[in-house]
Formats: C-alpha cells, sequence, structure tokens
C-alpha cells in the first residue's frame, strides 16, 4: 500500500490539471472576496453553497469542484491498475482497499490547501471565516461521500459512458433538492453522523463489488 500510496501522490503531483485547479479556485476565491457582500466569499468559492438552482455561476462553480476530485479519484483509480496488480502480486481486495485509501487521503490533502489558500486570502482581504474547522469536517465528508457514490456506480455499470450521464444526473437532482449543498454548511450532529454511516456503506460496498468485479472494471478500463 505505501507503494501504491507513493507512486499515485507523484502522479497526481505531476498532473496539469492540478494546478489548472488551484489557479482557477484561486480566481475564483478572489473575485469572491472582492464581490462579497453578505454571504462568505469561500461558499462560492469552495462550491459549497447554491442560492438559486437558476443561479448558473454557481452551479459551474459547484460542478468545477466536484468534477475535479472525481477526475482525481479516476486518475488514481485508473493508472496502470494492472501493472500494480502484476508488480504487488495484491489481491483485488487489497488493491481497491488501498486505492480508497489512497484517494481519501489525496483528496484530503488537496482540499486542505484549498482551506489554507481561503485563510491567506481571508488574511489579506481582512475578511473574518467563521467555524472553520467544522466547515472543513462536513464538507470533506460530503465529498468523500460524492466520490464513493460514484466509484460505486461507476462499477455497478461497469465503466460505461452511461456512468457519467448517471453521476452528473444525480449531482444536478442533489443540486435541485439541495440534499448535499447544506449539509457541507449547516450540517448538525445527526446529519454528520448519517453521512459518515454512508460513507462507512459505501466503501463497504466498493470492496466488496470491486473485489468481484476487477477485472471486468479496471483491467478494461486501462
Amino acid at each position: 500500500m505505501k507503494y501504491i500510496f507513493k507512486n499515485d501522490l507523484l502522479n497526481i503531483k505531476n498532473e496539469k490539471m492540478l494546478y489548472f485547479y488551484f489557479l482557477i479556485f484561486s480566481i475564483i476565491s478572489i473575485v469572491s472576496v472582492l464581490s462579497s457582500n453578505s454571504t462568505p466569499f469561500y461558499y462560492k468559492s469552495l462550491g459549497i453553497k447554491i442560492d438559486s438552482i437558476y443561479n448558473i455561476i454557481e452551479i459551474i462553480i459547484y460542478l468545477f469542484n466536484i468534477l475535479f476530485y472525481i477526475l482525481i479519484q479516476l486518475k488514481i483509480l485508473l493508472k496502470e491498475a494492472s501493472l500494480e496488480q502484476y508488480l504487488l502480486r495484491a489481491s483485488s481486495k487489497k488493491w481497491i482497499i488501498s486505492k480508497i485509501i489512497t484517494v481519501s487521503i489525496v483528496t484530503i490533502i488537496i482540499r486542505f490547501i484549498c482551506y489554507m489558500l481561503i485563510i491567506m486570502y481571508s488574511i489579506i482581504f481582512k475578511t473574518s471565516i467563521n467555524s472553520i474547522s467544522l466547515l472543513i469536517i462536513c464538507d470533506l465528508s460530503c465529498l468523500l461521500l460524492i466520490q464513493n457514490l460514484f466509484l460505486l456506480n461507476y462499477m455497478l455499470f461497469k465503466a460505461r459512458k452511461i456512468t457519467m450521464i448517471i453521476s452528473l444526473g444525480l449531482l444536478m437532482f442533489c443540486i435541485i433538492k439541495k440534499i448535499l449543498i447544506p449539509f457541507n454548511i449547516m450540517m448538525k450532529n445527526q446529519d454528520l453522523l448519517i453521512v459518515i454511516i454512508l460513507i462507512l456503506v459505501t466503501i463497504l460496498l466498493n470492496i466488496i463489488i470491486g473485489k468481484r468485479d476487477y477485472k471486468y472494471v479496471f483491467e478494461r478500463s486501462n
């Protein structure tokens, strides 16, 4: 698992889309803080609040943030999957567990950097940040849930193109119904507990399905 993590970290570090994301994220954050009124600027730049489903800009920013982390997940999962299996002689179960852990750690690291940028901009522009610790916990919880739901969907549909369509449809449904958005910013203890339980359940399902369908999903995806 140590080899897989180091290898994936190096691959992600060299990904141009990672630096593109931070560039766009910084631009969005600066524009948000300069145009912010009553709503904290970081809600918009982090893509965790949509005031109206008719606000196209907010929806684009939301999808931009979510899709980036899904792409990161796919990059990690599909990069030389069969080669890693051959070199490490790892079982499908160990491989999928290692990948889920790696995706989670990489996601947390990238999101943590985003929050560091938010704090830096708040200091530069002299704005306040409320309940940052709770915000980080709720935000990461929802992000990890979305990733694991996507992975579950990806494997169930055997990596077909319909996966992306269904996943995007589910995301848009969550936006319209405001299922995931409020969790990110105002999650109560019971809501957070539900999200954590859902994460654990989807991870368990991903391990079971990944162990069974590894050859039909990941090897075929390379």
